[in-house]
């Protein structure tokens, strides 16, 4: 800590979350998304799984995630002084959906882009094979049946050539239908309880979306 962090304190500056609308929220009605997670439920998982994964070693277990990213949302923070409310205007909703796969050893699967347009502006000059994620597009920029079928089944194809078989476990989300495939082991983790059971929500999304953030707000991104 040099002289910023002394500067802060001297004049009582503190990093606060910019709100759009002052006082409009009350905090003691905030709860938790979506219904209860039964906590028998959770234990009965995690009593199984090993069961589950018996014949798969670590390399070869996965998990896949998708999240929604607002690429042109402001920041959310900012420094003010100790005890004065701060306002900001409001954030832009225009999203993308990410789906986010790795391994227990930490080998991660081609990150998925659903974007809204098929060619967007900023691809001009480029082919969509070329990028370094695969890219999908539909008018609402969410997770489909179709595509979520179209990704599994090229990841089935990669692991049929490298003679591997993997378990992959996603939440059952209505767009993640069952399948079977000859590499590729679908699992569902029970519903309502993917806050607690799912990996990638245990840091390893907020950490990439944290990466993005921090190459995006740079001065000479990379």
């Amino acid at each position: 800590n040099g002289w910023l962090d002394r500067f802060q304190k001297r004049h009582n500056i503190s990093c606060s979350v910019l709100s759009g609308k002052g006082a409009s929220v009350n905090e003691e009605t905030i709860n938790d998304w979506g219904a209860s997670v039964n906590e028998e439920t959770i234990n009965d998982w995690c009593s199984r799984l090993e069961s589950m994964c018996e014949g798969y070693s670590l390399k070869d277990i996965f998990n896949a995630d998708e999240t929604g990213l607002f690429y042109r949302a402001l920041p959310t923070h900012s420094q003010v002084i100790c005890g004065d409310k701060c306002h900001g205007g409001k954030n832009s909703k225009e999203r993308i959906t990410v789906l986010l796969g790795c391994s227990a050893t930490g080998e991660k699967l081609t990150p998925l882009i659903i974007g809204r347009a098929a060619n967007p502006r900023c691809f001009r000059g480029y082919s969509t094979s070329s990028l370094s994620v695969t890219y999908q597009a539909n008018k609402g920029a969410w997770m489909t049946s179709t595509i979520f079928k179209d990704c599994l089944q090229k990841l089935n194809n990669k692991m049929t050539l490298e003679k591997c078989k993997i378990i992959m476990f996603v939440d059952n989300y209505a767009a993640h239908p069952a399948m079977t495939l000859s590499n590729v082991k679908l699992v569902f983790l029970p519903p309502n309880t993917t806050a607690r059971l799912q990996p990638c929500d245990g840091g390893i999304i907020k950490a990439v979306k944290s990466t993005y953030r921090k190459k995006t707000s740079s001065p000479h991104p990379p």
